[in-house]
């Protein structure tokens, strides 16, 4: 082998180790789960004096995830609570409603509502603290 392949060859072999490594050493980004709610007062009934429409959106949920349930935590006990609506995903996505007819029920505060990702059972808060383990 002359002189100019010997080169050609180790630079190759180089630029394929530099490459390898590189590769290895990056890892994916691997975006978390958001929940996002917004709540929208229906019109007064004689049945449903503080009715209220719950719209939610998972977004960002791995694709492992096929479902979401949404929910209203009783206490921090029981961090996931009574359940309000659900969905399935599909590409890390989706959406639910939920009709409550007593507005207090969920305090004019969405951040107390959590999502559960199945069938991880991972746990994803609007408030930016998400995913959550599950325990």
């Amino acid at each position: 082998m002359d002189w100019p392949t010997f080169v050609r060859c180790l630079l190759m072999a180089a630029a394929l180790l530099t490459a390898g490594s590189m590769h290895a050493s990056a890892e994916p980004d691997v975006p978390a789960a958001t929940l996002t709610c917004t709540a929208e007062p229906l019109p007064t009934r004689a049945f449903e004096v503080n009715a209220v429409r719950l719209t939610c959106r998972v977004t960002g949920a791995a694709a492992s995830d096929t479902s979401f349930t949404v929910s209203l935590p009783r206490s921090s006990d029981d961090p996931v609570g009574q359940p309000l609506c659900s969905a399935p995903l599909d590409d890390g996505a989706g959406s639910c409603i939920a009709l409550l007819r007593d507005r207090s029920s969920i305090a004019d505060d969405l951040s107390l509502l959590t999502a559960t990702l199945e069938p991880s059972g991972t746990l994803v808060r609007p408030d930016g603290t998400s995913p959550l383990p599950n325990g």
